[in-house]
């Protein structure tokens, strides 16, 4: 007992006579003014080849289509940036090497690469290359009007920016409107600059309104006339509750011009004003399952009629080599692309945990294109137990018929393993 009563005694002491010898500078704890991570990825893929689709015939004339395609992949993946006083610089790179039995593919592209200057609390410059992610969709983004389109089978894939110049504003209020920001940019197209987003000599201007009212996240957007039509359109989302989100998304484009095969054969370009939406949820179960489901509607997409007399074209092309060039660069502008149908419907379902599995999820995904009842199907396992490393595989499935959008693929399964190591 005496021992216990002078124990506090005794610690005192110690630290009194320790203060020569330990001192605590905050600076040494001071965030450093860099940041730099990644990852490195190596992923194999084996695709099940369905030799007799339109686009397998497509791909592989004069050269006899093998029953399974192996393609194996390196990805170095950076992300980096440093700040000084109110400036930061932020950088986004990929390398990437692809082969297979048939081509060898090696690209480097840097998805951002911007200077950042806050003149003032509530305001953000961004000039450079920028990926910015507009709209409160998953699997699609109708309001997406300045960056690059989501894959809806894997829509998280990061994706490449656009040179602009944005300005951001938000302040913070009380009462039910507790939340104002706007964004505006610009999205200049030249020779040699974001010229893959459209005809040249455009500066491309664009506005968000972001608003915060009642709980609800709400942005009304507008892209001008330019590279592009004019668009403009709103977003939206709201909690329900702790488990419950709702979403949706409306956009509406003006003279937009897309290529069409007409029932003769011939291809013409039509322009028309669309309008493109989309509703969706993310739900949480008390099992810990995520679902998330959404209808798209794409106002510039084909239907089911318009895609068939598309693969119509291409048999015919294909099996007496007229035209056969030009049919295949219409397959390459538009028709082969993700997310090309005009509705789909969208459900992701995902588990932590399954069979009791610490550190594995698993996800299984359905995208119907409900013009011409194709599907594609997905599953997927991930496992996180190993420091700094996550071990992905993935099956995919195609269904439909060969004039449909999945159904004319080349391949009709495909497996993939992926391992990424973080930095």
């Amino acid at each position: 007992m005496n021992f216990v009563r002078a124990l506090p005694l005794l610690l005192l002491a110690g630290f009194a006579g320790a203060q020569d010898e330990f001192s605590f500078d905050l600076d040494e704890l001071a965030k450093p003014p860099y940041e730099i991570g990644g990852y490195l990825e190596l992923r194999a893929e084996r695709d099940a080849v369905d030799r007799g689709s339109p686009f397998s015939r497509l791909n592989f004339r004069g050269e006899a289509a093998p029953d399974n395609l192996f393609r194996r992949g390196l990805t170095a993946h950076l992300e980096a940036s440093y700040s000084w006083s109110d400036t930061s610089v932020h950088f986004v790179g990929e390398q990437v090497i692809q082969n297979d039995d048939f081509r060898h593919a090696d690209r480097a592209v840097a998805q951002e690469g911007y200077l950042r200057l806050r003149p003032a609390d509530a305001t953000i410059i961004d000039i450079g290359k920028r990926a910015l992610l507009w709209g409160k969709g998953y699997a699609f983004s109708p309001v997406g009007f300045v960056e690059r389109r989501k894959d809806p089978n894997d829509p998280n894939l990061a994706r490449e920016g656009f040179f602009m110049a944005v300005a951001d504003w938000v302040t913070r209020r009380p009462g039910d409107l507790t939340a104002i920001g706007i964004t505006a940019l610009l999205l200049p197209v030249t020779d040699g600059i974001n010229d893959d987003f459209g005809p040249g000599d455009h500066l491309n201007p664009a506005l968000k309104l972001y608003l915060l009212y009642q709980d609800t996240d709400i942005d009304l957007i507008w892209a001008s006339d330019g590279s592009r039509p004019t668009r403009w359109g709103f977003d939206l989302s709201r909690n329900l509750g702790p488990s419950l989100e709702i979403h949706a998304e409306w956009a509406h484009t003006g003279k937009a011009d897309y290529p069409v095969v007409a029932d003769d054969g011939s291809i013409q370009r039509r322009e028309a004003t669309a309008t493109s939406y989309l509703f969706g949820l993310r739900w949480i179960s008390e099992s810990e399952t995520t679902w998330i489901a959404e209808y798209y509607r794409n106002g510039t997409g084909y239907t089911g009629e318009q895609f068939s007399d598309f693969v119509a074209t291409l048999d015919r092309a294909l099996d007496n080599g007229q035209d056969l060039d030009r049919i295949a660069d219409l397959a390459t502008e538009r028709y082969s692309g993700q997310g090309i149908g005009r509705r789909y419907a969208y459900l992701r379902a995902s588990w932590k945990e399954p069979f009791d599995v610490v550190y594995l999820s698993s996800a299984l995904q359905v995208l119907y294109n409900l013009e011409d009842d194709s599907a594609s199907y997905i599953g997927e396992l991930i496992y996180t137990g190993i420091t700094n490393t996550e071990l992905r595989l993935r099956l995919g499935v195609l269904d439909g018929k060969d004039d449909s959008e999945f159904g004319s693929k080349q391949n009709a399964t495909r497996i993939e393993a992926r391992f990424r190591y973080y930095f």
